[in-house]
């Protein structure tokens, strides 16, 4: 049976600055890592702009992560078990995609893997500091932090800058994973003492 990484982000629209009131699901994207050369390219993305409504788009990832079931999988994000996971859950529920119970069994039935999680132990077990981009320039990756600028994009009806943010984000966290990048920030930490945000 073969061994699957598949890398994923979720870009979400949010009217209000606090996190996770009115958020809603605008796209997803993932990579399918089998041990080979990727691009970009290979990068897939589901959207709101695509598929009209947030529900066909939350029930599209959930449909491509049922399809995954009983194969030797590992999701990889940034910040995901703190904030992909439980809104992509909420979500889902809301809109009927599923059950707790049932959508909290999918996600139990792979290993996820946060690399903001693995990262804690490079930066002194502190957040303050483990954004994406900051760990990505670290590595030595021009990652720029478009976060804010996602709901203005949005509602300016600018998908194109949307989804290659997101396939941008996708690729380098593949790279950053593939490059073992961050065991190499976790040995510097324990070997030297040097955090990501000192």
């Amino acid at each position: 049976m073969e061994f699957l990484k598949v890398y994923f982000d979720v870009k979400t629209y949010r009217p209000d600055e606090e996190a996770m009131k009115d958020e809603g699901v605008i796209a997803v994207g993932y990579l399918e890592d089998r041990g080979g050369d990727l691009s970009r390219e290979d990068v897939k993305v589901i959207a709101k702009w695509d598929l009209k409504w947030e529900e066909v788009v939350v029930r599209t990832f959930y449909s491509y992560l049922k399809g995954l079931l009983g194969k030797k999988v590992e999701l990889v994000g940034f910040n995901v078990l703190r904030f992909d996971v439980p809104l992509l859950t909420l979500r889902g529920v809301e809109l009927g995609v599923g059950t707790l119970r049932e959508l909290t069994a999918i996600w139990n039935s792979f290993m996820v893997r946060d690399l903001m999680q693995v990262l804690l132990a490079a930066n002194g077990w502190r957040y303050r500091g483990l954004k994406f981009s900051n760990v990505a320039r670290a590595a030595g990756m021009d990652v720029e932090d478009h976060g804010a600028e996602t709901a203005e994009a949005f509602e300016r009806g600018r998908y194109d800058l949307i989804e290659r943010w997101l396939v941008d984000d996708v690729y380098a966290l593949w790279r950053l994973d593939r490059s073992r990048a961050v065991e190499k920030m976790i040995r510097n930490y324990v070997e030297r003492g040097v955090r990501l945000d000192p």
